[in-house]
C-alpha cells in the first residue's frame, strides 16, 4: 500500500468524524435558532392583531353617543308623532347639522310603521340632500327595518356590515355600510315607526388596515360565514356575499377555517401555514350592556350580542422563514472544501445572521410595545387581587397620578367615592364571568376635576383558568361629552340671550299643563311683544338692539319665580309661563310687574333707550286645555293691546 493511499485513508478516518461532527452542530444550532425565530415571528402577529382589533372596537364604541343624542332628540319624537310641517323643518335644521359635524355617517331616516320612508337626508356627492316626497321608499322589504320594527323601547339593532344599496342594487363604487336602527315609542307605549342612521364603515376598515403596517402575514377580516369585508392580499376577494361570487375562507383553507370559525382567539399551524386568529362581536362591543347597569348612561341591548361575530385572520406561509434558513445552507458545499476552517467560518457567520434576525425582532416587537405605550388610551395591570401592577404614560396624563402614587392601590382609588359600592361590584362580577366588561364611567384626576372615560377591562388566565392579571384600557371621552352637552344646550336655547328657545318652551309646556291636568291647577302663558323696538334697531344699530334684548330677558327672568320659565321666540316676541299656585289676580299683578319691569330706561353703552311692551294673557284651563291653544289665545290678547295703543296687558277673552 503507497503512503499516499495510507494518508488518504487517515484524512478520511480524522476529517469524516470531524466533518460529521460540524454537520451535526450546524444543524443543531440551526434548529435552535429556527424554533426561535418562530416564537418571536408568532408574538409579533399576536400584537398586531390586538393593535388592529382595538382599532376596530374603539371606532365602534364612538357610534353609541350619537344614536343617544339622535334618538333622545324632542324634534324626533315631535315629528314622528305629530307629522307636522312645523315638526319636519325644525327635525331637519337638527338632522343637516349633526351631518355636518359628523362626516362618517351618509344617511338619516325615519320610517312609519308600515315600512315607508317618511323623512330622509342624503350625503350626495360631497354634500348634504334633502330627499323630496316623490323620492321617497318602500323600506318594508329591507332586513334593517323588519328586524327593527320588532324591537321594544330602549332596544337597538345593529346589522351587519354590508354594501350600500338603491332600488335592490349595489351601489359603484362599492360602500361598505353598517346601519343601526331604533324603534319609537310615545309615553303610552305606541310605537311610531323606526329611526335608522348609516355609518360608513371605509373609515373603520381604513383604520384597521393601518395599524396592520408591522405584519408579516397575511391579514384579513372576515364575518361570521367566513367571507372577506378586508382582503389586504387581494381585494377582489372581498363582498363575496353581496356581489354574487362565492370565495370564502373556508374554500380557501378548509381545515384551518373549522378552528377559527369554532374558536374566539388562537394560533396554529396547518401545512405550510401559521395562523393567528381574533374574534370580534360588533353587537357586543357597540351594545353589550343594558341601561341599569348604569343609571347615568344610557344603555342599549342586543337579543344576542354574539349572534354576528367578526374573524381578525393572519396566516404566515413558513416558506418565507425557511428561504433565511436555506440561504445560510448554501454555503454548505464551500465549507467542505474549506474543510474545518471554511465550515467554522459558516457557523460563525450563520450565528451572527441568526442573531441579527432575532434582534431585529426584538427590536420590532419593542416598537410595537412602544405604540401601545405611546397611545393615548390609558392602561393599567393589576395582578389577581387587583392591586395596580402597572400603568403606562396615557394614564397618568389622564388621570394626573404617576405611577409610584397608584403602585399597590386598586382602581377604586381613582373613583374617590364617586361610584357607589353596587356599581364597582357590578363590574367585577362581570369580570369574573364573563371575562370582560366595557361602559361609560366617571372618575376623578388627582386635582379633583372630574372626568368622563369608556373603559374595557379584561381578565388574563393562566392555563388551568385560574386569574393572572386584570387589564384596563380606557379613553377620555370628557371633551367629546362636553360637545353633547353644548350641541344639546344650542339646540334647545336661544343663541343670544340664553333663553330657552320655542322647542324647549314647548315641551315645558306639556309638562306644566300635565301636572296641572293631574291636580286640577292653573297655568298661565304670557305672550310678551315689545313695543318701539324696531327705531332702536335702526337708530343706534342691531349691536345695540342685541344689547337691549339681551337686557329685556334678564329683566323678565328676575321677576318671575324659579320654576316658572321665560322663553324667547324669536325676534322681539317672548313667553312666560307661570306654574300652578297663582290666583287670577296674583297672575295679573305678575305681568304688570314685567311691564313696569320694560318700560325702565335701557342705558346702552352711554344711550339711555326706552320701550314698553304688549302683553298677552291666556289662562289653563279658562282658555284652552292644549298648548297651541293657549300660545294661539295669548297672541291673540297681545295683538288687542296693540290696537288699543300699546304699553298694557291684556287676558284673553272668548268672541
Amino acid at each position: 500500500m503507497t503512503g499516499g493511499a495510507t494518508q488518504g485513508r487517515l484524512f478520511l478516518l480524522y476529517f469524516l468524524p470531524l466533518l460529521l461532527l460540524g454537520i451535526l452542530l450546524f444543524t443543531f444550532i440551526l434548529w435552535e435558532e429556527d424554533e426561535h425565530f418562530r416564537e418571536l415571528l408568532a408574538a409579533n402577529e399576536s400584537l398586531q392583531l390586538e393593535l388592529a382589533s382595538r382599532s376596530i372596537t374603539r371606532d365602534l364604541e364612538t357610534i353609541l353617543p350619537d344614536i343617544d343624542l339622535l334618538t333622545g332628540s324632542t324634534q324626533l319624537k315631535t315629528f314622528a308623532f305629530s307629522q307636522s310641517d312645523t315638526a319636519r323643518e325644525q327635525l331637519l335644521e337638527e338632522w343637516l347639522t349633526f351631518l355636518r359635524q359628523k362626516r362618517q355617517y351618509s344617511v338619516l331616516r325615519l320610517i312609519d310603521t308600515q315600512g315607508k320612508e317618511r323623512l330622509r337626508v342624503d350625503r350626495y356627492h360631497g354634500g348634504l340632500r334633502v330627499l323630496e316626497e316623490h323620492e321617497l321608499q318602500d323600506k318594508s322589504h329591507r332586513y334593517y327595518f323588519s328586524e327593527a320594527i320588532a324591537l321594544g323601547p330602549g332596544e337597538l339593532y345593529i346589522s351587519p356590515m354590508d354594501l350600500e344599496m338603491e332600488r335592490g342594487k349595489v351601489l359603484q363604487p362599492p360602500i361598505p355600510m353598517i346601519r343601526f336602527a331604533m324603534p319609537l315609542f310615545d309615553a303610552e307605549g305606541n310605537k311610531h315607526g323606526v329611526f335608522v342612521i348609516s355609518y360608513m364603515a371605509e373609515r373603520l376598515l381604513d383604520h384597521f388596515e393601518e395599524m396592520l403596517g408591522a405584519s408579516r402575514g397575511h391579514v384579513s377580516l372576515l364575518n361570521g360565514e367566513g367571507y372577506w369585508l378586508r382582503s389586504l392580499r387581494d381585494p377582489d376577494r372581498e363582498w363575496g356575499f353581496s356581489l354574487g361570487h362565492d370565495w370564502t375562507y373556508e374554500k380557501a383553507h378548509p381545515e384551518a377555517w373549522t378552528e377559527i370559525r369554532d374558536g374566539d382567539r388562537g394560533q396554529f399551524e396547518r401545512g405550510e401555514h401559521l395562523f393567528s386568529f381574533r374574534t370580534l362581536y360588533p353587537l357586543e362591543v357597540a351594545g353589550g350592556y343594558k341601561a341599569e347597569d348604569d343609571g347615568d348612561h344610557q344603555g342599549h341591548y342586543h337579543i344576542d350580542p354574539r349572534s354576528y361575530r367578526w374573524k381578525v385572520v393572519s396566516d404566515i406561509d413558513p416558506v418565507l422563514l425557511q428561504q433565511v434558513m436555506h440561504q445560510h445552507l448554501f454555503g454548505l458545499p464551500l465549507a467542505i472544501g474549506l474543510l474545518l476552517m471554511g465550515l467554522a467560518a459558516l457557523g460563525v457567520w450563520l450565528r451572527v445572521r441568526m442573531q441579527y434576525e432575532r434582534r431585529r425582532l426584538h427590536r420590532q416587537l419593542a416598537l410595537d410595545a412602544l405604540v401601545v405605550e405611546a397611545t393615548t388610551d390609558g392602561v393599567f395591570i393589576t395582578d389577581a387581587e387587583r392591586r395596580i401592577l402597572s400603568v403606562n404614560d396615557g394614564f397618568s396624563r389622564i388621570t394626573g397620578y404617576d405611577e409610584a402614587e397608584v403602585l399597590g392601590r386598586t382602581p377604586r382609588y381613582l373613583s374617590a367615592g364617586f361610584h357607589d359600592a353596587k356599581l364597582l361590584e357590578g363590574i367585577w362580577r362581570s369580570l369574573e364571568i364573563e371575562g370582560r366588561w366595557q361602559g361609560e364611567v366617571s372618575n376623578r384626576r388627582k386635582d379633583g376635576g372630574l372626568y368622563h372615560e369608556w373603559l374595557s377591562l379584561r381578565r388574563v388566565e393562566d392555563e388551568r383558568g385560574g386569574v393572572l392579571n386584570y387589564v384596563g384600557i380606557f379613553s377620555d371621552i370628557t371633551a367629546r361629552k362636553r360637545e353633547e352637552q353644548q350641541l344639546k344646550h344650542r339646540a334647545h336655547h336661544d343663541a343670544l340671550t340664553g333663553l330657552p328657545n320655542r322647542t324647549l318652551m314647548e315641551d315645558r309646556l306639556r309638562q306644566i299643563l300635565a301636572h296641572c291636568r293631574r291636580g286640577d291647577g292653573r297655568a298661565a302663558l304670557m305672550f310678551i311683544d315689545l313695543d318701539r323696538f324696531k327705531p332702536i334697531n335702526d337708530e343706534y344699530g342691531h349691536e345695540a338692539g342685541d344689547a337691549v334684548l339681551r337686557e329685556v330677558a334678564a329683566r323678565l327672568s328676575a321677576v318671575v319665580r324659579e320654576e316658572d320659565t321665560v322663553a324667547r321666540l324669536g325676534g322681539d316676541e317672548f313667553v312666560v309661563l307661570a306654574g300652578d299656585g297663582r290666583s287670577i289676580d296674583n297672575l295679573r299683578a305678575l305681568a304688570e310687574r314685567l311691564l313696569l319691569e320694560l318700560r325702565r330706561p335701557f342705558d346702552i353703552d352711554g344711550i339711555s333707550c326706552r320701550i314698553s311692551a304688549s302683553i298677552g294673557v291666556a289662562l289653563f284651563p279658562d282658555h284652552g286645555e292644549e298648548g297651541d291653544t293657549l300660545l294661539k289665545h295669548a297672541d291673540e290678547a297681545m295683538y288687542r293691546i296693540k290696537q288699543q295703543g300699546r304699553d298694557g296687558v291684556a287676558f284673553y277673552e272668548e268672541g
